[in-house]
């Protein structure tokens, strides 16, 4: 009986590795690299993040965003302009230009959460923000996205007032 169950466990292990290299070949040749490639001391990706949004009282949204410096040594600087800006360009100018390798008491990975904010007042609702980087090759651009215009149309915040923490 043990020797079934053995040749059953090897045939299910052969027939995963089967199923695994064509899952491989059906992403992207850009994506194929990038989710296990090895961190570099230098000369890596920095790549900006939303990190989400808040409904504020009176009708305006802010928007949260990071980044990402996938270098392990590294402290990488890119001024405002042309590698560094936020569309719509009222908003520029809010973004960090100063992207240090995250390292907090012990712990190091490799995304800063809650950089910077944006307020998109309830005049502008609707709006889509969006940070664009390039840094080492690579530019990436993320979006605050356009949220329901009015403020009857965003989650209450009710739960605040109720006295829940």
């Amino acid at each position: 009986m043990n020797r079934h169950m053995l040749a059953a466990g090897a045939l299910a292990v052969a027939l995963m590795g089967l199923i695994g290299a064509p899952l491989d070949a059906q992403l992207p040749p850009g994506l194929r690299d990038y989710p296990l490639a090895q961190r570099q001391k230098s000369g890596d990706l920095v790549a900006p993040f939303f990190d989400g949004w808040i409904a504020n009282r009176d009708g305006s949204v802010t928007m949260v965003f990071g980044f990402m410096n996938r270098n392990t040594e590294e402290i990488i600087d890119i001024p405002l302009g042309e590698d560094n800006y936020i569309f719509p360009p009222q908003f520029d100018g809010m973004q960090p230009t100063h992207f240090p390798v995250y390292d907090r008491r012990g712990f190091h990975g490799i995304r800063e959460r809650g950089a910077f904010a944006v307020t998109v007042p309830a005049s502008r609702a609707g709006t889509e923000v969006v940070w664009t980087l390039s840094h080492a090759g690579h530019t990436y651009s993320v979006p605050g996205p356009s949220l329901p215009t009015g403020k009857e149309s965003l989650p209450s915040q009710s739960w605040l007032r109720s006295g829940h923490r």
